[in-house]
């Protein structure tokens, strides 16, 4: 374990100026729904916005870039002691499962040693964990993180989703559009991968991607993942498709193999791979940055999604009162959903991982929300899923 290190107070007031630029301009998605609500008819409101949108992300790109290689921040963040091998310690029969908003995690990012210190441990928390706002275009990038957060007794593996997003006028700005990547990192000696894809529909700018694992110990156990991350002013729109369409579309598919897998074991045929009947128990779970609070779903559209979930015999894992943001401003944008059946039986321990709390013990607080920033803007959400 490293030493502890001091940070020394005129060294935090540096960056006290940089931190203010956290605040990053409005994003192209913002100002396309500010068109939207107004009559965008003519072909100057039209040249106007795809003209702001390319200035905007090319000043956030800029932004963001100079951001990760700020040397001040990078050299606090490098004094920063890395958590005790007993935060990673857990319970004897469950698998830890989370989601990670990882914050537009590009080239940059991924070569930032002082930054990615910080990253490596988080994923390494996981048995299986969904990234998102993943920004590598080049799988050989992907193949190199996986590299940095396997080992020699832990490995890591991975699948990924074909870049996803789309501007809510496709038509018209799908060349300039905000994109990016799910990335499920899982461990291959406990999980194997069944099935993955996108389920392929409209509703949704960023569409979800869908990952079933089985369990390699304990076959009986499988789970399907839905990963999706909700446009911020769709939220309610894309959450409720989630639950009403492609949940609807994954159960669906679940239970006719399910009944295919009964047959085979009734059947006896191909022994060896079938499950035993009426053991066997697969948990869907839509999991994500979902945008589920504050400006973007507020309390009377949280109400109304309360009664979809119970209509579809689901419930909220992160409640409306939780906290997933790195931010002061408190908001519960990163949710599970579970479905209610299985909850309480598989279903243990669900937690905001607050992954800066061990140094906000020995260390100012405000600063170490500063440095965290970097790291990301969200916390990871998690669960233990039961094994036995």
């Amino acid at each position: 374990m490293e030493t502890d290190h001091h940070i020394p107070k005129e060294e935090s007031e540096k960056i006290e100026e940089n931190s203010s630029r956290l605040k990053i301009k409005t994003s192209s998605e913002q100002i396309i729904d500010k068109f939207n609500n107004h009559f965008m008819t003519k072909h100057k409101k039209r040249r106007i916005l795809k003209t702001e949108i390319l200035n905007i992300e090319k000043e956030n790109r800029a932004f963001l870039e100079e951001y990760w290689e700020n040397p001040e921040d990078n050299n606090l963040l490098k004094k920063l002691p890395l958590q005790p091998l007993s935060y990673y310690a857990f319970k004897d029969g469950i698998s830890m499962i989370g989601s990670f908003n990882i914050r537009a995690f590009g080239l940059k990012k991924l070569k930032n040693n002082d930054i990615m210190r910080i990253i490596i441990p988080i994923l390494r928390r996981y048995d299986i964990i969904l990234c998102q706002e993943v920004h590598l275009n080049d799988e050989e990038m992907i193949e190199k993180l996986v590299d940095m957060v396997s080992n020699s007794s832990v490995p890591y593996s991975y699948t990924l989703s074909y870049p996803v997003g789309k501007s809510l006028n496709e038509e018209r700005f799908s060349k300039h559009s905000y994109k990016e990547r799910y990335l499920y990192l899982y461990k291959p000696n406990k999980w194997k991968l069944l099935d993955n894809y996108i389920a392929n529909n409209s509703q949704f700018v960023r569409m979800p991607y869908v990952a079933q694992f089985q369990h390699l110990k304990k076959p009986h156990v499988k789970i399907t993942l839905i990963g999706c991350h909700t446009q911020p002013g769709h939220a309610y729109n894309e959450i409720k498709a989630l639950v009403t369409d492609v949940y609807a579309y994954v159960k669906k598919k679940s239970v006719k193999k399910s009944s295919l897998s009964c047959l085979l074991s009734l059947l006896c045929l191909n022994t060896k791979e079938a499950p035993i009947f009426g053991e066997n128990c697969e948990h869907i779970i839509l999991m994500g940055d979902f945008n589920a609070s504050g400006s973007y779903l507020n309390k009377t559209k949280q109400a109304e999604l309360d009664k979809i979930l119970a209509q579809n015999n689901l419930i909220w894992g992160i409640s409306h009162s939780s906290d997933t943001t790195v931010a002061s401003k408190r908001a519960a944008y990163d949710r599970f959903i579970f479905e209610v059946k299985n909850k309480n039986r598989w279903i243990g321990d669900i937690r905001v991982w607050e992954f800066d709390k061990f140094w906000k013990d020995k260390y100012d607080p405000a600063l170490i929300t500063k440095l965290a920033m970097r790291v990301s803007d969200h916390y990871p959400i998690e669960f233990e899923l039961k094994l036995t």
